[in-house]
């Protein structure tokens, strides 16, 4: 019987999920203001509702979150949010889904951009691929 209700104890306390919160962990950022100014020699994983990064990634970037300010150099970015402001970026290729996309000042060799509001006066080195409703 003792064995039982000891499975049983286990049982339960695998279905309850331990909550952890966290904030930076190897190229992970998450928490709800996110403000990067460094260099990362890592791929780049950033969540939150304010974001604001000022960096240099060496490798991907993944950006999500409601406000978006982005002025950082890396290989390959992708980003999607609701307000997405981007001011001297450098990349290979650029992805952007949101509601209000502004590029200015960046040099972006293939651009995708998917939104409501977009204006863009960048430097696209080959590719724009451009989908919205102003």
């Amino acid at each position: 019987m003792k064995k039982i209700i000891g499975i049983v104890l286990i049982m339960i306390a695998f279905c309850f999920p331990i909550m952890i919160e966290a904030k930076t962990k190897n190229g992970f950022y998450a928490d709800d203001e996110v403000e990067l100014n460094e260099e990362i020699d890592a791929t780049t994983f950033i969540a939150g509702n304010n974001i604001e990064v000022n960096s240099k990634i060496n490798g991907l970037n993944f950006v999500a979150g409601n406000n978006i300010e982005l002025s950082s150099t890396q290989d390959y970015l992708f980003t999607a949010g609701n307000n997405i402001n981007v001011n001297k970026v450098n990349a290979k290729d650029a992805f952007f889904a949101g509601s209000t996309i502004r590029i200015k000042e960046s040099n972006i060799r293939d651009l995708y951009v998917a939104g409501s509001v977009i204006k863009i006066n960048s430097n696209i080195e080959r590719n724009a691929y451009i989908g919205g409703e102003k």
